[in-house]
């Protein structure tokens, strides 16, 4: 207990409070929408800059994440029923 796993250098985290200032991706949003839009969105627009400015330090782990991906939320209800899981049908 208490060892260190992993560290991350603090000028390559993105947290919510670094994508909440003014719009750092201009060529791909206005300041606009970059205001307007929710936190998750302002990520998504960050990454999709970061791609395109390849190579950035964590390229890498950006190719390791998955293009598609299949949760319980995208599942049929009655596979969810058959499961016999309420929570997951509620």
């Amino acid at each position: 207990a208490g060892d260190v796993v992993v560290t991350v250098p603090q000028d390559l985290l993105i947290t919510v409070s670094s994508i909440t200032k003014s719009c750092p991706t201009p060529g791909l949003v206005d300041d606009e929408l970059w205001a307007t839009s929710p936190w998750y969105v302002r990520l998504a627009f960050l990454l999709l800059e970061k791609v395109k400015l390849r190579p950035v330090p964590w390229g890498a782990q950006l190719d390791a994440l998955p293009f598609t991906f299949d949760t319980p939320i995208h599942w049929p209800a009655e596979t969810l029923e058959a499961l016999q899981y309420p929570f997951l049908v509620n």
